[in-house]
């Protein structure tokens, strides 16, 4: 039996270490750009970018012929070790 060729991505790095949230109004809880960045832009972009690779490699994986005598598509899945 064939395995699944798609290959789940995880998010790592987000938010990993934020400011404690007492109000204070201090360095540490400033909103700056490059910390929402870090935090949430990032992690994110790179969560998406994996999803998007894995996808391509998943459908890659899949074999599609078009049978001129059917009206269908055919899809095979290729043998996976």
């Amino acid at each position: 039996m064939s395995n699944n060729p798609y290959t789940s991505v995880s998010i790592s790095g987000f938010n990993s270490s934020p400011p404690s949230d007492d109000g204070a109004e201090v360095a540490t809880n400033q909103l700056e750009w490059a910390k929402h960045v870090d935090k949430l832009g990032t992690p994110n972009k790179n969560l998406g970018e994996g999803i998007n690779t894995n996808v391509l490699s998943a459908f890659g994986a899949l074999i599609m012929t078009d049978d001129p005598g059917q009206d269908t598509v055919v899809i095979a899945m290729r043998m996976f070790n």
